[in-house]
């Protein structure tokens, strides 16, 4: 699978079925010496009030379960998403 074909997907959270956003201009963190990817890097999260700011999350690689035609499944139950100015999300 190419990074370009995620573009698009819906992200479902399995742990609580919150929608994260749709996978749309995210940044790949990868190690610049092995290439192995890190996590995904989400502009724009919007928080469950519509009233609370927009703000990026990282989901760690490791916690995408699958990806499908339209969706991408992750599990972070046992994670906390951080925004890039650090405060716990969840």
């Amino acid at each position: 699978m190419y990074l370009s074909e995620l573009e698009g997907k819906e992200i479902i959270n399995l742990y609580d079925g919150t929608r994260l956003g749709t996978l749309g201009n995210a940044e790949v963190v990868f190690e610049p010496e092995t290439g192995i990817i890190k996590a995904l890097l989400l502009p724009g999260f919007q928080g469950f009030l519509k009233f609370q700011n927009k703000e990026d999350i990282t989901i760690p690689w490791e916690s995408i379960r699958k990806v499908g035609t339209d969706m991408m499944l992750v599990d972070l139950h046992s994670q906390k998403l951080r925004s890039r100015n650090g405060r716990n999300q969840v």
